[in-house]
């Protein structure tokens, strides 16, 4: 019952904050707003929290997970990227990965926006830092588990693999493509498979 109520509180304040950030913005949003917004009090915030872009990384980490719930992702049953990591055919776990990389960035890129945006301020620097730093450590891990797949091109170097990965399947290709020029999300999804497809696979 406790963790229950704990991912429900944690559920309320992410998307309170996500809610303010992405209409105020981060330097006019306030932690006293949030706490209201959520309805919790601004001092258990601040002891979950205990700071703005502390909230900002939280908010961040709920809308990569899909929800609130304390649990990694690759040890979530029937994620996507646990499923890419087993797909033995490497396209068939290309179009898995870019699917499950296309419902993150429909949930993340415009909180993530907000973060790049507001990076001038050394705290959510780090939140950026952090986030291309987590994603760059997961796509290297599956450019790895891809090179020992069937149809993988084993002349491709696994750092220009996992590169590729990390630059056409997050929120910034997102938000260039999707929100800036217009695309359909469904044809950027396309678009990434085949791109990537086109740079690492065996032709044919």
């Amino acid at each position: 019952m406790a963790r229950k109520r704990n991912t429900e509180t944690e559920a309320k304040i992410a998307e309170a904050a996500t809610t303010l950030f992405c209409t105020q913005g981060y330097v006019d949003t306030t932690m006293a707003a949030i706490a209201a917004e959520a309805g919790v009090a601004v001092q258990t915030l601040y002891l979950r929290h205990g700071s703005k872009a502390a909230v900002l990384s939280a908010a961040l980490d709920v809308a990569i997970a899909g929800d609130a719930e304390p649990v990694e992702l690759g040890a979530r049953t029937g994620d996507f990227f646990v499923r890419t990591l087993e797909e033995p055919d490497a396209g068939r776990a290309l179009a898995l990965w870019a699917h499950g990389a296309r419902c993150i960035c429909d949930r993340t890129h415009r909180l993530y926006e907000v973060i790049r945006s507001a990076s001038a301020d050394p705290d959510v620097a780090e939140v950026l830092d952090k986030n291309r730093t987590d994603r760059a450590t997961g796509h290297r891990a599956l450019a790895d588990a891809l090179t020992a797949k069937q149809g993988y091109d084993p002349s491709v170097p696994v750092q220009r693999a996992a590169d590729l990965l990390y630059s056409l399947g997050t929120e910034d290709a997102y938000l260039l493509f999707v929100v800036d020029r217009g695309w359909d999300v469904d044809e950027w999804e396309r678009w990434v498979v085949d791109t990537v497809s086109a740079q690492i696979l065996l032709p044919g």
